[in-house]
């Protein structure tokens, strides 16, 4: 019942239609924006008609941004800058929509009909903690974040990057079948320590990627339990994590895969006036 309910909320995420798709064509030889178009499609394949100038282009292709939610175009009127981005704060939403993109050069010779297809390929991906309450887990409170992801995707060398300046991301609840769930679409993770721009794996080094649990239980105390995840988290795929929930607010996982540290009795950092 929870896997039904999780693949109803990730449909418009992992899907193989897309809403809208925006074509940007570019001059091969100083890079500028040479044309600019967008169409609404809701539909998995389409095709276009378009009438250019002859010239060689650098072509990229995005779906499914008229609505991104926390992502946003950058640089867009040149081939090497353009990217999607993270908003930048502390603390951001989940992603509401896959992004799919690719990219082409494209020859056009004058008085000529031609054709070119692109098959374009998802540019985010989900973490799913799954947890299974201890017959004597009943926290007042519990919440989870996504910590070390990519912040920004660039179609015309498909690099991702901004790891060293990663926001934490907010997960979605879903409670199904006595179990509780916690789900963030967001960039992907590195592949590893020598793909972060700041050379860590995570802060605790333990980890290419974090997952955050704060149990605040009938005491007013709180427990964080940080999953430090060893494999990366690639473009398109889907990572599910399964842990039990204990008394004390502890999570505890036997995958092999994440490490997980706990910190009982943990104390938000304060806000504090300074005298000058």
């Amino acid at each position: 019942q929870l896997a039904a309910r999780l693949e109803e909320r990730l449909a418009g995420v992992f899907t193989n239609q897309a809403r809208d798709i925006d074509l940007s064509f570019f001059d091969r030889d100083d890079k500028s924006l040479y044309r600019h178009d967008r169409y609404t499609v809701n539909a998995g394949q389409a095709s276009f008609t378009l009438y250019v100038e002859p010239r060689a282009y650098e072509h990229a292709a995005l779906a499914n941004t008229a609505d991104m939610g926390s992502l946003q175009y950058a640089a867009a009127d040149r081939f090497a800058t353009l990217r999607v981005q993270q908003a930048e704060a502390d603390t951001v939403d989940s992603q509401t929509t896959g992004i799919f993109s690719a990219t082409a050069e494209m020859e056009v010779s004058a008085g000529q009909s031609q054709q070119f297809s692109l098959s374009l390929g998802m540019q985010n991906s989900a973490a799913i903690l799954v947890l299974q309450p201890t017959a004597g887990a009943q926290p007042a409170a519990l919440a989870a974040y996504v910590r070390d992801m990519a912040t920004g995707y660039t179609p015309s060398d498909s690099t991702f990057t901004g790891y060293d300046r990663s926001p934490v991301v907010r997960t979605l609840r879903t409670d199904e079948a006595g179990l509780i769930a916690f789900h963030a679409v967001c960039f992907p993770s590195a592949d590893g320590p020598e793909t972060r721009g700041n050379g860590d794996v995570s802060t605790s080094g333990e980890g290419l990627w974090r997952m955050e649990v704060y149990a605040t239980l009938a005491d007013g105390s709180t427990t964080r339990s940080t999953l430090h995840v060893k494999t990366p988290l690639p473009a398109g795929r889907l990572k599910v994590i399964k842990a039990r929930l204990n008394d004390n607010g502890q999570v505890v996982t036997s995958d092999q895969s994440v490490g997980v540290s706990v910190e009982l009795d943990w104390k938000p950092g304060g806000n504090h006036e300074v005298e000058i």
